[in-house]
This record gives structure tokens, sequence and C-alpha cells, in this order.
């Protein structure tokens, strides 16, 4: 079971920066900010009372992540290679090829390149609207309800135990 972290929570309001960590519900005077945790489903939900431009919403949950499980992550495309990873893997995007390269046969434009930093670091690993992390034939599962406002981008930290969404 992925418990919550914390939840880190940025918007801008008339020009106005706020930001909060919490686990919690919160309100202030521009925003509700409704957190919702119910057995294994997490959910949380902004209403605006007026116009605001969120900057971030990032829930950090705890995952617990051993030497056998295996964590699965949707890749960016329909055509995408997603697989299977140990906690050890890495992803790999496109800097060790040449820019003339990369930009005469478009390869940026075939994935996340462009907008995700590729961690070179061991454990972490990204992906898109859901995933799963397998513990020989146990799956814990997380996902996007909805993708309709945006797409949801998952991330591991293996090291320090973490799932980011």
């Amino acid at each position: 079971m992925l418990k919550l972290k914390t939840l880190q929570f940025a918007y801008n309001a008339d020009g106005e920066l706020f930001s909060a960590n919490t686990t919690k519900s919160l309100h202030t005077d521009d925003v509700t900010l409704t957190v919702r945790t119910e057995g294994d489903v997490f959910s949380a939900s902004v209403h605006a009372l007026h116009e605001i431009r969120i900057e971030r919403l990032r829930a950090v949950f705890e995952c617990e992540l051993g030497e056998s499980d295996r964590i699965f992550l949707n890749g960016y495309q329909s055509w995408t290679d997603s697989q299977e990873h140990t906690i050890h893997d890495k992803l790999h995007g496109l800097d060790h090829l040449p820019k003339g390269i990369v930009q005469k046969y478009a390869f940026n434009r075939y994935g996340d390149y462009d907008f995700v930093n590729y961690d070179k670091r061991s454990g972490h690993l990204h992906g898109w609207s859901y995933g799963y992390v397998r513990t020989g034939p146990i799956f814990r599962f997380m996902g996007s309800l909805s993708e309709d406002c945006g797409f949801t981008l998952l991330r591991t930290d293996a090291h320090k135990q973490e799932l980011i969404v």
C-alpha cells in the first residue's frame, strides 16, 4: 500500500505565489484543496474561487521497493516501448546522441524528450498516466482516472523509496 508523504501545491493568483506542503485539505481566499485517502484510493481536487494558475500539484508517496520488485510505468505515446524495470534501471534520453542527428531525424518529436528531464541515476524512472509496482504476484497499481485537464507524470526514486505523481 502507498502512504501519502506530502502533497506539494503551488498556485499563482493575481501575480502572487502561494505554496504549501500538506497531507490534509486546505482552504485559502483563492482556492479549496481537497485531499482524500480512502483505503488504497488517493485523490486531490482543486476548486478555484476565481482565476488562478496552478504551478505545481505533486503527491509524494512512501513506496517500499525491494530488489525483486518490478516497476512498470506507461510510456508517453502508444508506440513507446514500455516494460517492467528493476529498482536499478534507468531511462535514457537523447543526450547521448549528437544534436545534429537528433535534429536531422527529429528523434525528439517521438517522445517526451523535450519536456521531461531524464534523470540519469538508477532507480529514477518516469512514465505517464498509470503504472504498477509488482512484488511477485502482488500488484500495486497507480494511475489517473482522467487526463482531460492534463497528463499525469509518474516518477520513482528507488533510493528514497518514493513514488511521485
